[in-house]
């Protein structure tokens, strides 16, 4: 099956929400369980999309809302980022994009994590799953996700795994990692312990140490 690949291009606008599509809950293994923001922060989080909005001329006229407030995690225990999964709109586009948004442990710094354009696909629905698990061992919580997509081939909807990864040398301190993504397919999505299988499988057989970024677009 394929989908519809458009690139979010630069300067086209629009409007960025809160994911309100997820239908899973985030599930953690006690070891790396999230710590989950509190009222006070994500009263924070949304001053600063808010701000983030009106300081991008290609996000489209609209509002900044947090549907699913209980999924906005810390990525560690102590300090860290904020992780936020976001739902963006740019001016010109009809359709809205499934992306990860970040913010500074004082939530005043706030990124849209960059992704490259084949999995950034348009006509996203909402996030169908959101899991945060140590993906490479570093002590931060990556975020591996999969968003309901509209089919091109037919009239339907599929679902397509994305996975961000931690990284310190990033702007917003994560970034997608496609060869992370590639390991995943819909059925690893359904626990925590199929993910990371798939995941082990993917480097033994690459001979990975750590799954990396993809090239900023």
């Amino acid at each position: 099956m394929s989908i519809s690949r458009r690139s979010v291009r630069a300067h086209l606008g629009a409007a960025l929400l809160l994911v309100s599509g997820m239908t899973s809950a985030a599930e953690q293994p006690a070891s790396v369980a999230p710590r989950m923001a509190t009222s006070a922060q994500l009263t924070a989080v949304e001053k600063s999309l808010a701000g983030l909005l009106a300081g991008r001329e290609d996000f489209a006229d609209g509002m900044s809302a947090i549907a699913y407030k209980q999924h906005v995690a810390w990525s560690s225990s102590e300090g860290g980022r904020l992780l936020v999964p976001t739902y963006v709109r740019f001016k010109g586009e009809k359709s809205g994009y499934c992306r990860l948004t970040t913010l500074s442990d004082d939530v005043q710094s706030v990124e849209l994590i960059s992704i490259s354009e084949e999995p950034n696909a348009p006509d996203c629905r909402g996030f169908r799953t959101l899991r945060y698990l140590d993906v490479n061992g570093d002590g931060q919580l990556d975020v591996i996700s999969s968003s309901t997509i509209k089919s091109n081939t037919f009239d339907g909807n599929i679902e397509l795994p994305v996975v961000y990864v931690s990284n310190g040398e990033q702007p917003g301190g994560y970034c997608y990692s496609g060869s992370a993504s590639a390991a995943l397919a819909p059925s690893d999505m359904v626990s925590d312990g199929k993910i990371k299988a798939a995941l082990e499988r993917h480097q033994r057989r690459l001979g990975l140490a750590e799954f990396t970024c993809d090239p900023r677009p």
